[in-house]
């Protein structure tokens, strides 16, 4: 692929339909997961994107849970992942795994300048 992958992680349907809309706007391909079980069937294909958006509240499971399966298995490891959450513990479990956090609400140019920051072949 030659444009950067994004892997959206929501049960949120309109949230992903715009973050995805405007993200392919700016050149990227993205694909959708509304629960952990659907997120780990893709990177289970081999599927790895470059970035994860990723909302703690799931109706499979907590996001925190898969940022613990994803740092356990080496190629999902090193995949760069940005927490989306209004729940008011995500800075908290942002700073304990080490990944970046889009606090809900977010405005569209904050989510494009994150996933760009990230995505950049300098970083």
């Amino acid at each position: 692929m030659d444009a950067p992958y994004i892997l959206i992680v929501d049960d949120d349907e309109a949230t992903c339909a715009v973050l995805g809309l405007a993200l392919r706007t700016e050149g990227y391909f993205c694909r959708v997961a509304h629960s952990l079980k659907a997120a780990l069937a893709i990177l289970g294909t081999g599927d790895i994107p470059d970035l994860i958006l990723l909302d703690l509240i799931l109706p499979d499971a907590n996001g925190a849970s898969f940022l613990e399966r994803l740092a356990a298995n080496p190629a999902w490891s090193r995949i760069p992942v940005v927490i989306m959450s209004a729940w008011g513990k995500a800075g908290d479990v942002a700073r304990t795994a080490q990944v970046e956090l889009l606090a809900k609400p977010f405005s569209l140019v904050e989510a494009e300048q994150v996933v760009r920051r990230l995505t950049s072949p300098s970083n």
